[in-house]
């Protein structure tokens, strides 16, 4: 297709557009998707092109992918992915084509025949993709065949039937840790209703949910790691699971999971009691960033050195519990540990470890 340039300087490096039956009915009637690369010049183009410069202002709910495999992979990101970087019309219309199939096999005779649009452009360093969903009435704008898709483009029918479709916005610095979140809306709901967003858009076809703030990933993350650190079995788990927070600290930048986090930082037996304990939680694998204020007052360390030399590290959540500081008339402040022993071990150094 010729390269085209949106008013918000995004060039425009693929359009793809689909005719997506409801194929997950039991009786498809021999009814399949029919797809191709939707070229600058289409009549329908520069409509698609208004739509996707809009995206960001229209699309208000934050998602992010899913990860159910327990493996940081999410099939329609991969998807994404590929297209983004793919250096040919041919290979990235093969993901395209697989996003559209996949939309066929979630959708049925609810919602209908639809039109699948998937528009990517480029700004600097950034790249934006956008797909959107469209009832598809034939006779108004669409009509297939074996061999082809054609836009029959009646731009006053197609204008008031428009308007409503549903839409997922992805907009990243393209590497292997980016487009987790995104941004969505469903403009077919009924506008006096309040439904959420299609569950069929985001959770059956692009495998998201709800976006987990910074903040809120941090808190949940913060009260999964002392759950188990009053869980752990012996003083070697606890340092593993401090060890791993330690690790953290200079990564507030990096998506991550707790899925991640046990995986890399905690041994195998560890890692699979973490996966027991959560197997019902959906955050489990739930991609966040941390947020360094709430990582410091929920998780940060502790630190306190005495005139002998000894030092104590603790985790700041649990200091007050364990540590008691009382001035003294000379001005100095005196500092004694109370708690029950679970475990020592010989190490070098005047170093305790709480």
């Amino acid at each position: 297709m010729n390269d085209s340039t949106s008013e918000q300087g995004f060039e425009v490096k693929f359009a793809f557009v689909a005719w997506v039956p409801p194929l997950k009915l039991k009786d498809k009637n021999g009814l399949q998707v029919e797809s191709r690369i939707l070229d600058a010049k289409n009549k329908a183009f520069n409509y698609f092109l208004n739509i996707f410069e809009r995206a960001l202002g229209d699309c208000k709910t934050e998602i992010q992918f899913k990860s159910p495999q327990l493996n940081q992979s999410n099939v329609v990101r991969s998807h994404i992915l590929d297209i983004v970087s793919s250096k040919t019309q041919k290979r990235k219309e093969k993901s395209a084509r697989a996003l559209a199939e996949r939309l066929a096999s979630v959708t049925d005779e609810r919602s209908g025949n639809g039109l699948f649009v998937i528009v990517e452009g480029q700004k600097l360093q950034t790249t934006r993709i956008l797909l959107n969903r469209f009832r598809s009435d034939e006779v108004v704008f669409t009509r297939h065949s074996k061999q082809e898709l054609i836009i029959g483009f009646l731009d006053e029918a197609f204008t008031k039937r428009s308007r409503f479709y549903k839409s997922a916005l992805f907009e990243d610095i393209p590497s292997n840790g980016s487009f987790w979140r995104g941004f969505a809306i469903d403009k077919q709901i009924v506008a006096n209703t309040n439904r959420e967003i299609s569950s069929y858009w985001i959770t059956d076809f692009l495998n998201a949910q709800s976006a987990i703030t910074s903040v809120q990933g941090t808190m949940n993350f913060a009260k999964a790691m002392k759950t188990f650190l009053q869980k752990a079995d012996s003083l070697a788990e606890k340092e593993q699971i401090i060890s791993a927070l330690l690790g953290l600290k200079n990564k507030t930048d990096k998506p991550i999971s707790i899925e991640s986090i046990c995986r890399d930082y905690l041994s195998d037996d560890l890692y699979q009691r973490f996966k027991v304990y959560f197997r019902d939680d959906y955050f489990f694998n739930s991609v966040f960033t941390l947020d360094p204020d709430t990582y410091q007052s929920e998780l940060g360390s502790t630190i306190v050195g005495l005139e002998n030399g000894l030092i104590i590290t603790a985790p700041t959540f649990d200091y007050k519990k364990c540590v008691k500081e009382e001035l003294l008339p000379d001005g100095a402040t005196q500092v004694s540990l109370s708690g029950k022993l679970q475990d020592k071990k010989l190490a070098k150094g005047k170093r305790v470890e709480l």
